[in-house]
């Protein structure tokens, strides 16, 4: 399957980098089907699958924070043995579409996530959402340049070969 933030996957892995240093908790980041970028621990967890939970979250638009044993709690993997006890969850949003999502996790018992981990998780999400814009746009104008280089050649190779044009006309 193509994945767009796949596009980004080096700046995924060192924007995960950055927020966990900054938050203190283990940073990841997925697209809509496997988790592309992990930092500060619970490395087992890249690559992995999303879980069901999860999808539909993301698939909701729906930001989380919670704890294990809260109601909304979720396993992040199939799995679902991943080992965190709170965690805080965010969908990236591209021109309208889900296209991953941005969690901290953590095993701490002491420190909870709330309202800071919260905004981390959507700034991160929101900066990550409008730079695949970016990438796509530029992937759209490389393309649309592509496309009116070939029709130049076209064009100037029927003008080379007037008989070209003649033997395509249809009357």
């Amino acid at each position: 399957k193509y994945s767009p933030i796949g596009e980004m996957n080096t700046f995924a892995k060192q924007y995960a980098e950055s927020l966990c240093q900054v938050s203190g908790h283990v940073a990841l980041i997925a697209d809509r089907d496997q988790f592309i970028a992990v930092s500060g621990g619970f490395k087992s967890i890249l690559g992995k699958s999303l879980s069901r939970e999860l999808e539909e979250k993301t698939n909701n638009r729906e930001s989380l924070i919670a704890s294990k044993g809260d109601k909304n709690f979720i396993p992040l993997t199939q799995e679902g043995t991943d080992g965190f006890i709170h965690e805080a969850i965010s969908p990236i949003i591209c021109e309208g579409d889900v296209i991953g999502v941005v969690a901290l996790i953590s095993n701490n018992e002491k420190i909870k996530m709330g309202e800071v981990e919260q905004k981390l998780i959507q700034s991160a999400s929101g900066f990550l959402g409008r730079q695949m814009e970016k990438v796509l746009f530029t992937m759209c104008l490389v393309s649309c340049s592509c496309l009116v280089n070939i029709n130049n050649m076209i064009l100037h190779n029927n003008r080379l070969n007037p008989q070209s044009i003649s033997a395509r006309r249809i009357d």
